[in-house]
């Protein structure tokens, strides 16, 4: 069996040292870019409401909101920014809280399956062992995907484990709901306040 590839192969340690540098501007222009789009695609449709800009709107906003989860995940690996506590603090409110997510809770998970790929320690193992698939569980996830039911699962799930059993009294659930989700909860509340201030609170919910 032939050996596999090392970096070292192909790329100088100089050249190594290039490609991995991390830099504080680079982060900022893409959290910026990011949000950015979220905006423009929100004045647009606000500007210009019909169903192309809707559609156009919620397309866009989908992927970046895809985009700050897949920076989330460059900040658990602490290479967002070169500075640690800029990389966690912007990681955590600009990238994590307002897709619902928490970097703090996902750091730990995902460096575990970092550490155990494809091994029955790794976390993530669930999601890949069932392919490959057939074509029609593919075309079920697709439509599942597209119609929205995925998202209602797994918000679902992650609202209920954040209220706790149901037979407690509803305060104590409440409680617990902003305990285990007061930074999702405290960054979409401002980003709905800042367009309530702005006159446009109905984009919230619509985009």
């Amino acid at each position: 069996m032939a050996a596999m590839p090392s970096p070292t192969d192909f790329l100088s340690s100089e050249q190594r040292r290039t490609l991995g540098a991390k830099s504080n501007l680079a982060g900022v222009l893409l959290v910026a870019h990011a949000w950015g789009l979220i905006a423009a695609s929100m004045a647009l449709f606000a500007w210009w409401p019909n169903p192309f800009t809707f559609l156009l709107g919620v397309m866009v906003i989908g992927a970046r909101q895809l985009g700050l989860a897949i920076l989330m995940h460059d900040a658990a690996h602490g290479l967002l920014f070169a500075d640690r506590r800029l990389n966690d603090r912007i990681g955590a409110w600009l990238c994590a809280y307002p897709v619902f997510t928490s970097l703090a809770l996902y750091r730990p998970y995902h460096l575990q399956h970092h550490r155990h790929t494809q091994q029955p320690e790794d976390p993530d193992l669930g999601l890949s062992a069932p392919f490959p698939i057939g074509r029609a569980s593919l075309r079920r996830k697709i439509v599942r995907d597209l119609t929205g039911q995925t998202a209602y699962q797994r918000r679902g799930a992650q609202l209920r484990r954040a209220l706790g059993p149901a037979d407690r009294p509803i305060v104590v659930r409440l409680v617990a709901l902003w305990h285990n989700e007061k930074g999702s909860l405290t960054a979409n509340l401002i980003l709905l306040l800042a367009l309530t201030m702005a006159g446009y609170w109905w984009l919230y919910p619509v985009m």
